[in-house]
């Protein structure tokens, strides 16, 4: 039997991070993409062009990664893939340029004309 002091002690060293647990060390997600990209062009190479391939690694490198690269595998879930999206959607607000606002309007329109009377 186990002393219950050394159970304890060990417990206390996981939960601070002193310890590693025993488990293989899960893949992250930034460890996937080389994978994927290798196999793309292969499966079907007649339908998926090189540009196709490359703009691809492109978005991936910019976007995808950036957001994802130190999370692993098994924590990616509809959540995180929501929070990305409204990441991604509030950087495209950003970028886009700002419209007249609605004071600006009329003076937009064009006038009617205007009869002496």
């Amino acid at each position: 039997m186990w002393p219950r002091n050394g159970i304890s002690t060990c417990a206390a060293k996981l939960r601070t991070g002193r310890l590693e647990p025993l488990a293989h060390a899960e893949k992250t997600f930034g460890e996937a993409p080389q994978a994927y990209l290798r196999e793309v062009p292969h499966p079907r190479a007649s339908v998926r062009s090189p540009s196709y391939v490359k703009m691809l690694e492109l978005r991936m490198n910019a976007h995808i990664l950036p957001f994802f690269q130190d999370k692993p595998l098994s924590a990616i879930n509809k959540g995180l893939v929501q929070r990305y999206r409204v990441q991604r959607a509030g950087e495209t607000i950003a970028r886009t340029p700002q419209r007249a606002d609605d004071g600006d309007l009329p003076r937009l329109q064009p006038r009617p004309l205007q009869h002496d009377p």
